[in-house]
């Protein structure tokens, strides 16, 4: 509930400026599957260059077992870069950096551990605008792939 409270407040910051973006991040990783809202700036560095950096912050969590260990695991809030080269006003390619926590809890037999890890990661992307100013984007990072909906003002 904090995380969406947090978002709303800053949704009056988007709605005035070219540049910014909010939207939905779908994170495989693995057998788990994590959700999270993402709010984004765009800079144009020339007509085929731009720069963006965003926040995500984690909304769904999801939770796998294997052998005989249940993980519940959640997105912690998250930072990424991208640079891109577009290769027309629809289409671009991206190079992508991530800093991210995922905060995880297993159990097994009684027993339970809880468990915060940080990770970095670097990767490749595509994005393409499919209606006016609605962009679906893939980023293929390290150890996770990410699906991206995002609206742009």
């Amino acid at each position: 509930m904090k995380k969406l409270l947090t978002l709303s407040l800053m949704m009056p910051l988007f709605a005035f400026a070219n540049g910014w973006a909010v939207g939905y991040s779908n994170v495989d990783a693995d057998e788990i599957k994590l959700g999270g809202l993402s709010g984004s700036y765009e800079w144009d560095l020339n007509e085929s260059w731009s720069t963006e950096l965003g926040l995500i912050l984690g909304v769904s969590d999801d939770s796998a077992s294997s052998d005989g260990i249940l993980i519940n695991a959640e997105i912690d809030t998250g930072y990424f870069a991208k640079v891109k080269y577009h290769v027309n006003d629809k289409l671009y390619l991206g190079l992508s950096v991530a800093d991210y926590s995922i905060d995880a809890t297993g159990s097994m037999d009684g027993l339970s551990m809880s468990v915060s890890m940080n990770e970095r990661e670097q990767g490749i992307g595509i994005g393409y605008e499919v209606f006016n100013n609605f962009v679906v984007s893939f980023d293929a990072l390290d150890e996770v792939d990410v699906l991206n909906f995002q609206y742009k003002f």
